[in-house]
């Protein structure tokens, strides 16, 4: 079990959408070991956050929590944790933020995550998305409630009526070198049902190719075939 596959499975803590799939801990791992940086942000995210700063001391995590009492709340929980810095900003802020007060983040290897549900009412996922493939030279982008196509089982989110799914995340990337990832293997068990994901890998890392103890938990976005044609009713029908 991978190191954040052990972190999940621990108990006690603040929850996170993570716990119920362990192989995308493993998947995350490998990703950690390439980068320098976490970005989080959509629900749970000064969750996942915390648990990833407290395990991996030497890479700095930073995440929005949106509104007064979980901002302060999550504060307290982590104040001994350095390398966690939390803000009390919806996504799009937080993103804008890094971008203006940490430029030079924009060009190292980062992990950004953003979780479809939460953020508030304003937020705008598909606009992130295409923020991130635009202003980050070498990130690898985790979308949490992504629907996988050919595997029901996993749980996906949808977004102001659109469903989160590669087809619709594809436009966004913009002229980004890009590369979609998703997971090979069926939903695991157990009560709470695992997110879906895709994890994209942008510019830089467009071609990058996962260690051989995680490549086979990952497969390649196929485009996805159209709706077929529906027939033209029959005159007078």
């Amino acid at each position: 079990m991978g190191l954040l596959g052990k972190l999940f499975g621990r108990a006690g803590g603040a929850a996170t959408p993570l716990e119920a799939d362990p192989r995308l801990g493993r998947v995350l791992d490998a990703v950690l070991d390439c980068c320098e940086y976490a970005l989080f942000a959509g629900e749970g995210a000064a969750a996942m956050a915390e648990r990833l700063a407290r395990q991996r001391p030497d890479r700095e995590c930073l995440a929005c929590e949106p509104g007064g009492d979980a901002f302060y709340a999550a504060t307290a929980r982590t104040a001994k944790v350095k390398n966690l810095y939390l803000f009390n900003q919806r996504p799009r802020e937080f993103l804008l933020g890094v971008r203006d007060g940490k430029p030079y983040l924009l060009e190292r290897d980062t992990l950004v995550v953003l979780h479809v549900p939460g953020g508030g009412a304003e937020r705008r996922v598909f606009d992130e998305v295409a923020f991130v493939a635009e202003s980050f030279g070498a990130a690898f982008l985790l979308v949490l409630g992504c629907r996988v196509p050919g595997e029901a089982g996993f749980v996906y989110d949808s977004h102001l009526g659109r469903e989160c799914s590669p087809a619709n995340l594809v436009p966004h990337l913009g002229q980004a070198e890009a590369g979609l990832l998703l997971p090979a293997y069926p939903p695991p068990g157990g009560r709470a049902r695992a997110k879906g994901w895709c994890l994209a890998t942008l510019g830089r890392n467009a071609h990058h190719l996962p260690p051989e103890d995680v490549a086979h938990l990952l497969r390649k976005a196929e485009p996805e075939a159209p709706p077929a044609p529906q027939p033209d009713p029959a005159p007078g029908a």
